[in-house]
């Protein structure tokens, strides 16, 4: 199949399975009403070429959010090789739906760390990090200012950052964050979190979505869940996290951590919060989860 139709064939699939999750989101959100949920990780907005993060129309979020009952989220640009522009239309979202709440991204121009093993990982992975690095310093930009102007001009609660694709953050741009004392939802593995602000950086407030393993690194979820015992600024979100067993370890040890996302629209919020809501965990737990951790992070006034 050639991909322009293998990419038809994923887009009609991926379009019944998110009627499907809709169909049962309706018939059982009147059981997610008695949680007040509030979504972590959410992608919106126009997005440049990345086919499973397509440009995602802030309405239709609103819909998908309202039949589940979830009360509010925290909505961040797809993937852009500046930014700016991206940034500024999540300050406008922001301004239209009350309920959503913006976090900034960046481009640091920095190339990521890459450890000596995943040379030896498969050549595509290796080369994509590498090109991936070579345009993120092509199309460097003023971090810093562009940290001033999110907080201040735009009024946005926070920043995303992924870094094998947008870069590193420098510790000076960890420390202007954490001036404003907000958080950073940071796609790392745990080690190069540790390795990178942990260390030096111990207020600094740090999500770590997909509860550090993502896709299904048992290694790295085990070594999250440990770090997030052990720092007090470190919490982990569940976007993406389908493995009942990690769910259910890190919210038991660990209850004031753990952060509900969802990953939209990769994943359907209702997926996302019946995986939680089968567990064999106390509802005190539950609404930890679903919303009391993270207002502890984000001002949603």
């Amino acid at each position: 199949m050639d991909p322009i139709h293998l990419l038809h064939s994923l887009n009609k699939r991926n379009a019944m399975y998110q009627n499907t999750l809709n169909y049962i989101s309706k018939k059982v959100s009147h059981i997610f009403h008695q949680y007040e949920i509030i979504d972590n990780h959410i992608h919106i907005g126009k997005g440049e070429g990345v086919w499973f993060y397509p440009d995602v129309d802030a309405a239709r979020v609103m819909d998908v959010l309202e039949n589940i009952g979830i009360s509010k989220a925290i909505v961040f640009p797809n993937y852009h090789k500046k930014y700016l522009d991206a940034n500024e239309e999540i300050f406008h979202i922001q301004q239209s739906f009350k309920n959503l709440v913006g976090f900034g991204r960046l481009n640091t121009g920095r190339a990521s760390w890459i450890p000596w093993k995943s040379i030896l990982s498969p050549p595509r992975q290796f080369l994509s990090a590498g090109l991936t690095n070579f345009l993120i310093r092509k199309n460097k930009i003023d971090t810093q200012a562009e940290i001033v102007k999110c907080i201040n001009r735009y009024k946005l609660k926070g920043f995303k950052i992924s870094p094998g694709v947008d870069g590193q953050l420098s510790k000076d741009e960890i420390a202007l964050i954490n001036e404003f004392d907000v958080p950073i939802l940071i796609h790392d593995s745990p080690q190069n979190i540790y390795n990178r602000i942990l260390r030096f950086f111990p207020k600094t407030k740090i999500i770590l979505p997909h509860m550090g393993g993502y896709p299904a690194n048992s290694d790295d979820y085990l070594k999250a869940i440990k770090m997030a015992g052990e720092y007090e600024n470190l919490y982990l979100d569940t976007s993406a996290t389908m493995f009942q067993y990690i769910l259910h370890k890190g919210i038991t040890e660990i209850p004031d951590k753990l952060i509900f996302g969802s990953d939209l629209p990769a994943w359907h919020p209702a997926a996302g919060v019946t995986l939680l809501m089968t567990l064999d965990i106390p509802e005190t737990h539950l609404r930890r989860v679903f919303s009391e951790n993270i207002k502890k992070l984000v001002d949603f006034s």
